[in-house]
């Protein structure tokens, strides 16, 4: 991974450094749709909402101030995704049968007590993880990913896992120990003090 995060959101005060935004859209923009779509928007609207924020954040960065103690970049992305998916919901009239579709989602999150928030900081994570396993992927051999992939993920046991790859068990334990160790530092160096 050739930036941090908190470097990133500095690169991105440059409007030329297309290296730099490329990573950023990259990054955020999956979150901001599925934020979109798991509040109630359509497809369209979803990616609307990623376009529009995208646009604001383009707008505004060189006003943010990356300070992990006063104001996280999270939270200034939080409110700018809740504000335009509102104004959007709002400006778009939502039709009837698509108010309907968002008030039975509405019902079902308060059922299960999900909020918004929650949802942003789930997929938050999600994506930022998503990300990391993608880079993680590029650093290792292809049967090293397999064996981790089969065992965090799959949740297939050690044995199967060695005894499919041609490894020992004492290898699938290894991988799995340090791919896991590799995933929580490109996380931290993604996410910084924002993991918490």
């Amino acid at each position: 991974m050739d930036v941090t995060r908190p470097s990133l959101l500095l690169r991105i005060r440059d409007a030329n450094d297309q290296d730099a935004w490329q990573s950023f859209y990259g990054i955020y923009r999956p979150l901001l749709v599925r934020y979109g779509r798991a509040t109630g928007l359509c497809a369209d609207d979803a990616d609307d909402l990623a376009q529009q924020v995208m646009s604001v954040v383009h707008q505004k960065i060189d006003a943010f101030e990356y300070n992990p103690k006063s104001g996280r970049f999270r939270g200034w992305l939080h409110t700018l995704v809740c504000n335009r998916s509102s104004n959007l919901k709002r400006g778009r009239g939502v039709a009837n049968r698509a108010q309907e579709k968002v008030a039975a989602q509405e019902r079902r999150r308060e059922e299960d007590q999900v909020t918004p928030d929650q949802i942003f900081n789930q997929l938050w994570m999600q994506e930022h993880l998503w990300h990391c396993l993608k880079q993680l992927e590029l650093e290792v051999e292809a049967t090293t990913f397999q064996v981790f992939q089969q065992v965090v993920f799959e949740e297939q046991s050690a044995a199967k896992v060695a005894d499919e790859l041609g490894v020992t068990v004492q290898n699938v334990h290894t991988i799995k120990w340090r791919l896991t160790k590799r995933v929580g530092e490109l996380m931290k160096d993604l996410v910084g003090e924002e993991l918490d």
